[in-house]
């Protein structure tokens, strides 16, 4: 289960900063001052450091405009990502 702490985190090793400073509802361009290069390399090192493909919500990724936001998609990937992985270890085993 991915929480909210986990991209927290991220973000903070992103901005340079305690996750302890950093909002559930914070901006990434409003409240966090991070212009759009900086969002998509967030983006890329959750993806990274989380061991997830944001593919099931790419549409929404772009949007996510806040840390609540970016943390349930990515707990909505890593659900649906964990679902297919047992599809695929079922579909092994018949």
């Amino acid at each position: 289960m991915i929480d909210i702490f986990k991209v927290k985190k991220i973000l903070a090793k992103e901005l340079g900063v305690e996750p302890s400073k950093i909002g559930d509802k914070d901006s990434f361009c409003e409240d966090l001052k991070m212009d759009s290069k900086q969002v998509a390399r967030l983006i890329a090192r959750v993806e990274s450091e989380l061991k997830i493909k944001f593919e099931y919500t790419k549409e929404y990724v772009a949007r996510a405009n806040t840390v609540e936001i970016l943390a349930y998609l990515v707990k909505i990937e890593s659900d649906n990502q964990i679902k297919l992985d047992d599809s695929v270890l079922e579909n092994e085993t018949n």
